[in-house]
């Protein structure tokens, strides 16, 4: 049996899945902000949002400038995946 991709249902559930993420980075930013001395962040959830949403763009573009990180990174857990205990 074959797998049709609905690309409108594809579409929809990457974005919850980036709300998601963005929500949660948020969220621990703003645990950050209350109990790490000298972070400091003024405003609402929302700001939290947009500096969860900044970070992200960062990041992703950090991915894409290095590329090698990201293999040495991915390299060195699938070798501790392989090497036994």
């Amino acid at each position: 049996m074959t797998h049709r991709w609905h690309l409108p249902g594809l579409i929809a559930s990457m974005i919850v899945r980036l709300a998601v993420r963005l929500v949660v980075l948020a969220v621990i930013i703003g645990l950050v902000a209350q109990f790490v001395p000298g972070i400091h962040v003024q405003g609402s959830f929302v700001s939290l949002l947009w500096i969860a949403l900044i970070f992200s763009v960062f990041s992703w573009l950090a991915e894409l400038l290095f590329p090698a990180t990201r293999r040495a990174k991915h390299s060195r857990s699938a070798q501790a995946a392989h090497d036994p205990a």
